[in-house]
């Protein structure tokens, strides 16, 4: 199974890709704060590469994206949310889906640290 690759050793021969964006606590009663787990805040990508990481049993992802754009979260956030997972080696590259291209755009010209 993909999901004991690292306990069995085979990792490195593995690409794994996952997304964020879509609630997936959304069936979770016991959660009362939704709103923390939906978007592309850095708040909720922590919470989904976190609960990403445990459910896979790895300690980095190979490919992170964003799943669609929520038009609330400004592209500074995203951007240095997503520079931090990777500065902290836990994803190795980044993509992006279900976005206009003036996003993408906008998002491609963004420097962490930089107005």
């Amino acid at each position: 199974s993909v999901v004991a690759a690292e306990v069995r050793g085979i990792r490195d021969q593995l690409f794994i890709a996952t997304k964020f964006t879509t609630n997936f606590k959304r069936a979770d009663s016991s959660i009362n704060q939704k709103i923390l787990y939906i978007g592309n805040s850095a708040k909720s990508l922590h919470i989904s590469l976190e609960a990403s990481l445990k459910k896979l049993r790895t300690s980095y992802i190979d490919l992170l994206y964003v799943h669609w754009w929520d038009y609330d979260t400004s592209v500074e956030e995203v951007m240095n949310a997503l520079h931090t997972v990777v500065l902290q080696g836990k994803v190795l590259y980044l993509g992006i889906s279900d976005t206009p291209a003036w996003v993408v755009s906008k998002a491609n010209q963004y420097l962490p640290g930089r107005p």
